[in-house]
């Protein structure tokens, strides 16, 4: 997927930037030419002017490419970094979850041996409240830390 994804941007991006950018492609050295005065038009020095104006632009044109290579690797490294985020946000996610249902397992287990306040075989409750609350608020932390919020 980075392959092709990589190839599109690249193809995306020099279409836009690079097709059609040579100096040729913009003016011909005819219609370069007539921009002079007619007095200057036929001027060996206007020719000149025009090759060391196609030079210039060809330059330009080959550092936008190497930029389109640069964005196109910080793009890869970008989107690498983000998969690495999602995943361990899905580990802490996945991991709150199994934590809550652990807890929430202790509370309805405890609640059907005894009562609500802990009289009884189970302990009731709200002793295994706190285990929950303290649980949450310890992956909640985790959670929170891990996300960079």
């Amino acid at each position: 997927m980075a392959s092709t994804t990589k190839d599109l941007e690249t193809q995306i991006l020099s279409s836009f930037l690079l097709s059609r950018a040579s100096l040729q492609d913009i003016i011909s050295l005819r219609q370069f030419t007539e921009l002079f005065p007619k007095d200057q038009r036929s001027n060996p020095q206007a020719k000149l002017l025009y090759r060391e104006l196609q030079l210039l632009r060809n330059k330009t044109c080959e550092r936008v490419k190497k930029n389109i290579k640069h964005e196109v690797a910080l793009g890869v490294k970008q989107r690498s970094e983000l998969e690495k985020k999602r995943r361990a946000l899905k580990r802490v996610d996945d991991e709150t979850m199994t934590a809550i249902e652990v807890s929430f397992s202790f509370s309805s287990s405890s609640r059907s041996k005894g009562s609500l306040f802990g009289y009884g075989r189970g302990g009731g409750f709200l002793s295994n409240h706190s285990c929950y609350s303290y649980l949450a608020q310890r992956l909640w932390n985790r959670n929170f830390r891990s996300r960079n919020c």
